[in-house]
């Protein structure tokens, strides 16, 4: 629950990219809101994703998912986001703004593996 504390303050007492809330009841769930990345199709946007830890955080990822709607190949209709850090490739160092940093990469450059994304999906 520290690390979770300290994340939220070190956002949050800087400028950062990204406008991060939280629950105040459950200090276990986030939301944060990104910005469409320039020169992409989500350039002007504002999209809300929603943050649960999991009690183990930081040796399981949170679970984030897009509360706005979006139009994406890595991204299900559900909100689920497909990317690497967020299953198979996470790694306790990591936090939370960098994870926004790379879905905000993602936006951008959209992962081609889709057949692996579906599958992900399915899960």
């Amino acid at each position: 629950m520290q690390r979770i504390e300290k994340e939220f303050k070190d956002m949050t007492s800087k400028d950062s990219l990204y406008i991060i809330g939280r629950d105040s009841n459950d200090l276990f769930k986030w939301n944060a809101m990104i910005q469409g990345p320039d020169g992409s199709p989500y350039a002007g946007g504002m999209f809300s994703i929603d943050i649960k830890f999991l009690k183990n955080y930081p040796f399981s990822a949170p679970k984030f998912t897009f509360k706005t709607l979006i139009y994406h190949p890595n991204i299900s209709s559900e909100g689920s986001i497909c990317l690497d850090i967020l299953k198979d490739n996470w790694d306790p160092p990591l936090i939370v703004e960098k994870v926004l940093l790379s879905i905000t990469s993602l936006l951008a450059d959209p992962n081609q593996m889709l057949l692996l994304c579906r599958y992900w999906r399915a899960l």
